[in-house]
């Protein structure tokens, strides 16, 4: 099934999700976006280290070793968080994703913070994030 919040089941098929599912989706997607191609440009530097500069495995250990790991690490979280905290995270084309504002077809004509009938997430939800 889908992530997507339940209420939205007539606009995302087989949604089973609600607002933590899409928080935990949106959260690990957005780090492992970011996470990924860090730590790729670190395993790079390291080989360029090796191989081209003759580093020795004390200098790499500490002097670079801290911010190839370091980096790759917290400016992804730091970017997670972020967008949790600032209600980043938010259905969007159905799935639990990055999405800036929660704005599904039931919330046109609806005024930001309004929860409709029937539905639990409240309409422009991340809008003031």
């Amino acid at each position: 099934g889908d992530t997507a919040p339940c209420e939205l089941d007539y606009y995302a098929w087989n949604a089973h999700g609600n607002q933590t599912t899409c928080n935990v989706s949106g959260f690990m997607t957005a780090v492992g976006v970011i996470m990924s191609p860090l730590y790729t440009c670190s395993l790079n530097i390291y080989s360029l280290a090796i191989v081209k500069y003759y580093k020795t495995d004390s200098y790499i250990q500490k002097k670079m070793e801290p911010f190839l790991h370091g980096v790759p690490i917290v400016l992804p979280l730091a970017y997670g968080f972020t967008l949790l905290a600032t209600q980043g995270y938010n259905s969007g084309l159905g799935n639990g994703r990055v999405a800036p504002v929660y704005d599904p077809p039931h919330c046109i004509g609806i005024e930001d913070g309004q929860v409709r009938e029937g539905f639990e997430i409240p309409c422009g939800r991340g809008s003031d994030g």
